[in-house]
């Protein structure tokens, strides 16, 4: 990546295209109804398609964060130990409220199929982007607070 900058925009389009291709065949494909000899379900086809949907949410979900962060917020873990632990305990705070509060509402407001994406997209979206571009612009503003008191 470092002789073809954009290389990673070939990744990311790739790794999308196909998530939605896994998308199309997980959802239109017919799942035969096969059962084991006492009776039990081999395949669940709601299964499978909720599982695809989880899958291709965290699979975006780590893409499309990975080329902001990288292209623009550009996030360093460079710092003082102390200000590493206050990072982490910011982000663990958040990351409650996620799975606490956020991840119940979606399960409760959209369907399954669009609510396991959702819910498997936010976590490496927050993990990825969120945290990174939050902890960037606290520490650009203290910079432009030590810039003016010098």
């Amino acid at each position: 990546m470092e002789d073809n900058p954009n290389f990673d925009l070939i990744i990311v389009g790739a790794g999308i295209l196909l998530s939605i291709l896994l998308l199309v065949y997980a959802t239109f494909k017919s799942y035969p109804m096969d059962y084991d000899s006492v009776g039990k379900l081999i395949v669940d086809p709601a299964k499978m398609a909720i599982d695809a949907y989880k899958d291709v949410g965290f699979t975006i979900g780590v893409l499309v964060p990975w080329i902001i962060e990288r292209r623009f917020i550009k996030f360093t873990s460079e710092g003082p130990l102390d200000c590493k632990f206050l990072r982490i305990a910011g982000a663990y705070i958040g990351y409650m409220i996620l799975m606490y509060v956020l991840y119940p509402l979606i399960k409760a407001s959209f369907d399954p199929l669009m609510a396991n994406f959702l819910s498997f997209f936010m976590f490496p979206c927050y993990v990825i982007l969120i945290v990174p571009a939050v902890i960037k612009f606290f520490q650009n503003r203290k910079k432009d607070v030590y810039e003016d008191i010098l």
